[in-house]
């Protein structure tokens, strides 16, 4: 449901408003009014939702997995093409490559789904899970995985919502009420030269509503 106000002989409707509390403007997700005795819900943030997005947050070049005790060797775009790696992105797809290093660096990318709403405004992408009972349904596909010489045994990794990675495959997965993030990962093994793999962010369902994801890229240059 939504609400207007008169603004200028005209109804204008209302996104996000805010309320002052404790003299701070603190914004409205969902408002309430009393109707026969009963509260009626007459503002939600779902109605004006926009779209979705998936943020890159940053590129890292690791010695190994960082769970290994990996040391980190660069941050961002420009260190990181000095240790052979480099990430592009084509609408919903991002591929990412590293080559040319010792045996088991890896390369690193995170990432956060979040809603963004008509006038701007953006909720991190477990709020409605962890505050409203919805599910929030996001898939990756993990295809055209290159290497060369030997395979080794690294696949490529994708971590979402807190859960274990896939292998060259689809992963689908409901987000849970505290997490919206994940992270790609993908390590030259021993003997290899190459590795080089793409990532496709498909549709994210929540309630109800499908989205195709928008991809912001915040990775620093």
């Amino acid at each position: 449901m939504s609400f207007f106000i008169g603004v200028a002989e005209k109804a204008r409707k209302i996104i996000g408003p805010y309320i002052g509390v404790s003299k701070k403007a603190r914004r409205v997700m969902r408002a309430w009014v009393g109707v026969a005795d009963k509260a009626r819900l007459f503002y939600t943030y779902l109605d004006d939702i926009d779209y979705i997005e998936v943020e890159l947050q940053d590129l890292q070049v690791y010695t190994d997995i960082t769970s290994a005790g990996g040391v980190r060797k660069a941050n961002g775009k420009s260190a990181c093409s000095s240790y052979g790696t480099s990430i592009s992105k084509s609408g919903n797809a991002i591929t990412i490559s590293i080559a040319n290093q010792p045996a088991e660096y890896c390369v690193y990318c995170h990432f956060r789904y979040r809603i963004v709403l008509k006038d701007n405004h953006k909720v991190m992408g477990y709020y409605p899970v962890a505050n409203d009972a919805k599910t929030f349904n996001a898939g990756v596909v993990v295809s055209n995985f290159v290497y060369t010489t030997s395979r080794g045994y690294y696949d490529p990794a994708l971590y979402i919502f807190g859960n274990d990675h896939t292998k060259e495959g689809t992963y689908t997965h409901n987000a849970s009420s505290s997490n919206s993030s994940g992270f790609i990962r993908l390590e030259l093994s021993s003997g290899q030269t190459l590795a080089r793999c793409t990532y496709t962010f498909g549709n994210v369902v929540l309630n109800g509503k499908t989205y195709t994801p928008t991809i912001l890229d915040s990775i620093a240059a």
